[in-house]
């Protein structure tokens, strides 16, 4: 076998980089021999090659060698040496081979021989390397193999590319290898390579430095008779390796651990040709000139060659030839020596065309000088380890034999004096290989005198001998050996003499044979075998000799198996039988059990045995009283637990308790009973109470009992059952649910066989409307129908299981019966529009104790309402919310307050929106953070500037579930708040250009409200920039006084204003009456022709005529359709005197005086305070009743703009009175005038 443990191999690390890159040359050391022994050489596998320089076993070889290339060139000093070239018939040569035909020249595949290693075929080339003694290293740089099966002159020509002592390739022309040949091999092929190799491991000329193997698979079906094999070499290159070259040693990639050293300065060195030559060759495979003979395997080991017995190949015949080189008596003396291996029976040794057998062997004898040369020969079969000669061609078996021949015989009769396959003759070796012979000491367990697969258990320590005297015992000079610990024994090395004898063991030895007995290889094993084949399973068995041992129990269980309380009875009476007593069996020994009960019977072969217990009155036995024993067929049985019992009676009894808290178990706090329970012992194990069971019920204190049971009753179960009297509808069993069993021991009563139960519990509770929606129940509080509560057996947040549901009745009552004690949780469920004001989730507690009845689990939910209403202007200021439904107010502020103060803050407001509308949503117990709660709510409006409340719709109310109010658009009532506006804005005469209120009338017909007076009739700026009215007031309040034809449809005959006309006429048909044209009313205003109010009656008639204009143009606004346009109320009376004064008083200011100090004063300063600020006299104070228009800033102006933009946009009916209602007087004025009349 191929071992490559040796191989050492480095990598020139050219880039340092400490690994091994595809182009750093790897160099195999072949320079050193194996482990530094100098019989065994290096090793190297190489691209599926293998390289030795020491001729393995299987090598081939006649002894003689081929030459076909020889290359040499031993360099200079200039130069060093290096050589390379290829075999071949073709001259010239082209590089440094030998010319001779004898060293350079084809070879055919044919010659090449074949050779077997590991089970691999290989071809097989040989290297002969010379060096100087004092410079043996050599490195074999290319190795390439071609095939080709051209003639030899077409493989002319050198390997293209190459070169050699560092010049250019060669350039000689011929045919390249490429175009011919097949590359077979090549060292190189998976990266740069080189073999250092050491001339001094094999010194001298003729010698293989290294054989070199290529398995036959790389030649692929290349025919060995046609095919021409092409080996180019190159040597030498390496040159010189030192620590420049950065060499780093390869991982050996076969062992770990192989003994040899791979440091890298162990082959630095010279590696240049530099002496003789380097030669190729093969085995030489002769035509004639050659003995043979042959090696065969003597199987019996007789010396004979028996038929069967085949030849043997792998070994060495070594041989010395000796004869004289001549006739003269001064012919040398001629000896050769060499050796041969008998051949593996693969390949053809003699060169015959034919593949040789197996043991075969040639040896080539040379041709001498003399005529019919005498030779001498003598063969000595090389020692194998491990194998015997039994015949090696003569007398004595001692691997030698010579003899002589002559040169006739050898080149006429050459079989005559050479070997004959299958016979026992001259040239023929006959060996035997060692055996072994082995066994084990086995416990034949079965005691059958076999060995069986099952048996398995071996004895250490036991004698085995060879019979070397045939005495069949024991005898001094027998080899021996014992047993080792797993009953091993062998003898190793026999030969063919030890074939026949017996192997024995022996007992004696150490006293085994006390305690065993044989019963396999009683009478000796024969050694039966053949060369090489060792003898195994060489077994002996025995067996151990057994007991029987067992105990006389009382069985405290009455189960007739022990346990530990049973306990031994002394003094009792055991009996062995060699068979069933009651079937001829003999008693064979007796004895009594000792103090603890215990008995044995030893010594015992394998055999039958019956053990038979003494019977005693008052015992009842629980296993036989006869016992078959078995197990006794087992080596070394020892046969324990062969035991009897007997038992005592006993009672069993117990109490039906309530298991107050449900946990299984009766604690001592729970003493509660069951009177009337049904408790049966289960005969039938059933499970049930069935027909045939054995029953009792318990007495009024819960207890029952059972008597007189014996060992059967023992594992049985005791149950109870409700359903007798209908008990499981109000209980159910906590404690005993699987039965209870009996468990007790030989005449032990038992007691406290308690079982318990539970009474089934109920939980309660109601569903109720939170009136008030504080979560605490009160009187006003009602339950809630039809509304769904659930069961959880646990939280529902955290894995809690739905178990149960139910909904409420009319009350709002729910229960859930029929429940075991467990942890329950109760939900409730969440309606839209409803918010809990209790959790909506229950842990129900006190669930944990037997007929729990859980009353009281409420859930409280408070129904959210909505309340809403009005803000309208109350047009006029009468209180009530006229027709049409209109005229809301938009932005005002509604609050829900805790009192009606809003200067401390209240709980929320919103803002009416446009049509006046408000509403508070979704209010309930959460609203506001909870404000709501518990308090009274006051409903109220904040005020605005320049308004009057006319109704005051606050209210107030508590939170109550569910309670909406809406107060009703249109209605003066709670929720809906009316306020007036006050008139406005008056202005003071002279300032009426301001862009504030509707136009004022300045005088001037067709003017359409520009204020800039006569002789501009339009103005420095129209209507549409200041502002004003696009329609006069003359248009709209005038009277025709020309045509008097009562036509209202007649507008544009309007002429007149009626100042006073107190029966409303529309004529001047009464002393008094007052109707002015535009012209006169603009006199007035502007305090008469001359203006200023140069008299008292001009300046009244200034404030008449301005009253007048204010009145009528605030009344524009407001007021209800087919209402009355009248002066206002509160300066009625200055307005009476004023037109009293101008109509009655004449004369100079002079004589106006009295009147003036009576009442005209009085009167021009109310209605000059009206003009000019709003104001007027009520109850004897002067008190705002309009807006002082003249006042833009003011929030009256402000918030009165805004009104009467809102009610402009839409309620314009009320700006477009008919000429029907173009009255100023309305009735509580005629009352005055009247009054005053």
């Amino acid at each position: 076998m191929v071992d490559l443990t040796d191989q050492s191999s480095f990598f020139a690390d050219d880039d340092e980089d400490g690994a091994q890159d595809a182009d750093e040359t790897v160099y195999y050391d072949l320079t050193n021999n194996k482990d530094d022994d100098p019989t065994t050489g290096s090793e190297a596998q190489i691209n599926g090659a293998l390289f030795f320089t020491d001729q393995p076993d299987s090598s081939s070889g006649t002894g003689v060698i081929q030459a076909f290339v020889r290359l040499q060139d031993g360099g200079n000093d200039d130069t060093p040496g290096f050589e390379n070239g290829y075999n071949t018939d073709a001259r010239p040569v082209y590089h440094e081979e030998n010319t001779s035909p004898s060293f350079t020249t084809n070879l055919f595949l044919s010659a090449v021989p074949i050779v077997e290693i590991d089970g691999v075929q290989y071809y097989e080339f040989r290297l002969d390397i010379n060096q100087l003694n004092s410079s043996p290293l050599l490195s074999l740089d290319a190795l390439q193999l071609y095939t080709s099966d051209v003639a030899d002159g077409d493989v002319l020509g050198p390997v293209p590319g190459v070169s050699w002592n560092g010049g250019a390739p060669v350039d000689e022309t011929g045919t390249s290898f490429d175009d011919n040949t097949t590359l077979v091999y090549d060292l190189d092929g998976a990266g740069d390579a080189s073999i250092l190799l050491n001339y001094s491991l094999q010194a001298g000329s003729g010698k293989s430095d290294m054989f070199f193997y290529v398995p036959v698979s790389n030649f692929g079906g290349a025919n060995p008779e046609t095919t021409l094999v092409t080996l180019y070499s190159e040597f030498g290159a390496t040159n010189t390796l030192d620590a420049s070259d950065n060499l780093v040693a390869i991982d050996d990639p076969t062992a770990a651990d192989d003994g040899v050293t791979e440091d890298a300065t162990s082959i630095y060195g010279v590696y240049t040709t530099n002496d003789g030559f380097e030669e190729w060759s093969v085995s030489k495979v002769l035509d004639d000139n050659f003995l043979w003979g042959y090696k065969w395997n003597d199987l019996d080991g007789d010396g004979v060659w028996d038929v069967g017995e085949a030849g043997e190949g792998g070994f060495v015949i070594d041989y010395e030839i000796t004869y004289k080189d001549g006739n003269g008596a001064k012919a040398p003396i001629v000896t050769v020596a060499g050796s041969t291996t008998t051949s593996d029976g693969t390949i053809d040794v003699d060169g015959d065309g034919e593949v040789d057998p197996a043991g075969y062997y040639i040896i080539p004898v040379p041709l001498g000088a003399a005529n019919n040369t005498t030779y001498t020969i003598t063969l000595t079969e090389r020692a194998r380890e491990d194998w015997v000669n039994t015949y090696d061609g003569d007398a004595t078996a001692d691997r030698t034999t010579t003899f002589q021949f002559s040169e006739n015989t050898l080149e006429d009769n050459p079989e005559a004096i050479s070997g004959v396959f299958g016979e026992a003759v001259q040239f023929n070796f006959g060996n035997f290989e060692l055996f072994d012979i082995s066994g084990t000491k086995y416990i034949d367990s079965n005691g059958d005198g076999t060995i069986s697969g099952t048996e398995t258990t071996t004895l250490a320590g036991v004698t085995i001998f060879i019979d070397d005297d045939d005495s069949g015992n024991l005898s001094e000079g027998d080899r021996t050996t014992v047993t080792d610990e797993n009953g091993n024994w062998s003898f190793t090395g026999l030969g063919p003499d030890d074939i026949g004898k017996s192997v024995y063991e022996d007992l004696t030895q150490g006293g085994l044979d006390a305690t065993y007995y044989q019963t396999v290889g009683n009478g000796g094993l024969v050694i039966s075998t053949t060369s090489g084949e060792d003898v195994t399973g060489l077994d002996f068995g025995n067996v151990e000799y057994g007991s029987i041992a067992g105990t006389k129990f009382e069985d405290a269980d009455g189960d007739g198996d022990p346990a530990d309380g049973d306990s031994g009875i002394p003094e009792w009476t055991i009996s062995l039988y060699d068979g069933d007593p009651d079937n001829g069996g003999t008693l064979i020994d007796q004895t009594t059990t000792d103090e603890n009960g215990d008995y044995s019977f030893d010594g015992l072969a394998l055999g039958t045995y019956w053990l038979v217990e003494e019977t005693r009155e008052g015992w009842v036995n629980t296993t036989p009283v006869q016992i078959a024993v078995t197990g006794t067929g087992t080596s070394g049985f020892d046969i324990t637990g062969q035991d009897f019992y007997n038992f005592e009676l006993f009672d069993i009894s117990g109490t039906k308790y309530i298991d107050s808290n449900g946990d299984g178990t009766i604690s001592g706090t729970e003493t509660t009973t069951l009177a009337g329970v049904t408790i049966f012992i289960d005969d039938d194990d059933s499970g049930d109470l069935s027909e045939g069971d054995r029953t009792t019920v318990t007495d009024e204190n819960g207890n029952w009992s059972f008597t007189g049971l014996g060992p059967d009753d023992i594992g049985k179960s005791v149950y109870e059952d409700l359903t007798q009297g209908g008990l499981d509808a109000t209980y159910y069993q906590t404690v005993g649910n699987g039965g209870l069993v009996i468990s007790t021991t030989s005449g032990e009563d038992v007691t406290g066989l308690d079982f318990g139960n539970v009474e089934y519990g109920s939980i309660a509770g109601t569903k109720f409307e939170d009136a008030d929606g504080d979560g605490d129940p009160a009187d006003g509080d009602s339950g809630i129908p039809e509304w769904t509560i659930s069961l959880y057996d646990g939280d529902p947040d955290n894995g809690g299981t739905l178990i149960d549901q139910t909904t409420t009745d009319e009350n709002g009552d729910y229960s859930f019966d029929g429940l075991a004690l467990g942890t329950y949780w109760l939900v409730e469920e969440t309606r839209e529009g409803w918010v809990n004001t209790t959790p909506v989730q229950i842990a129900v507690t006190g669930t944990g104790t037997s007929g729990f009845d859980i009353t009281g689990q409420d859930f409280y939910n408070f129904e959210l309402f909505e309340i809403s209403g009005y803000k309208w202007a109350d047009l006029d200021a009468d209180g009530t919310w006229d027709e049409p439904v209109t005229a809301g107010l938009e932005g005002w502020t509604i609050v829900l307050d805790d009192d009606a103060n809003p200067d401390n803050g209240f709980i929320a407001s919103t803002t009416t929106a446009a049509d006046g509308s408000y509403s508070f949503e979704n209010l309930g117990p959460d609203s506001y953070g909870g404000a709501l709660v518990g308090i009274t709510i006051h409903v109220y409006e904040l005020q605005q500037d320049g308004f009057t409340q006319t109704y005051d719709g606050g209210y107030t109310f508590t939170l109550t579930s569910g309670a909406d109010y809406a107060a009703p658009i249109g209605e003066a009532v709670d929720g809906n708040f009316g306020n007036h506006m006050m008139a406005g804005a008056n202005r003071t005469p002279g300032f009426w250009q301001s862009q504030l209120g509707s136009s004022f009338y300045d005088g001037i017909l067709d003017n359409q409200g520009d204020s800039n007076g006569d002789g501009s009739p339009n103005g420095d700026k129209d209507y549409e920039e200041e502002g004003w009215s696009e329609t006069d007031l003359l248009e709209l309040y005038g009277v025709d006084l020309e045509s008097n034809d009562g036509n209202a449809d007649n507008v544009s005959d309007n002429d007149h204003f009626a100042i006073w006309d107190p029966n409303e006429s529309g004529t001047p048909d009464e002393e008094g009456d007052i109707f002015l044209t535009p012209e006169e009313l603009h006199e007035w205003v502007s305090g008469g022709e001359k203006g200023g109010g140069r008299d008292f009656v001009e300046i009244l008639e200034r404030d008449l005529g301005a009253a007048f204009l204010n009145s009528i143009n605030n009344d524009a606004i407001g007021d209800d359709p087919g209402g009355d346009y009248a002066i206002d109320p509160d300066i009625a009376d200055s307005y009476m005197a004023a037109i009293q004064f101008v109509t009655t008083v004449s004369g100079s200011k002079k004589d106006q005086k009295d009147a003036w100090n009576d009442y005209g004063s009085d009167a021009h300063n109310e209605l000059s305070a009206f003009n000019e600020s709003g104001e007027a006299m009520v109850e004897g104070e002067m008190v705002q009743i309009l807006m002082d228009g003249d006042d833009y800033s003011s929030s009256f102006v402000q918030n009165y703009l805004k009104v009467e933009e809102n009610i402009a946009a839409e309620e314009s009916a009320l700006i477009q009175p008919s000429i029907a209602d173009s009255v100023i007087y309305d009735d509580m004025m005629l009352a005055q005038i009247n009054a005053a009349v």
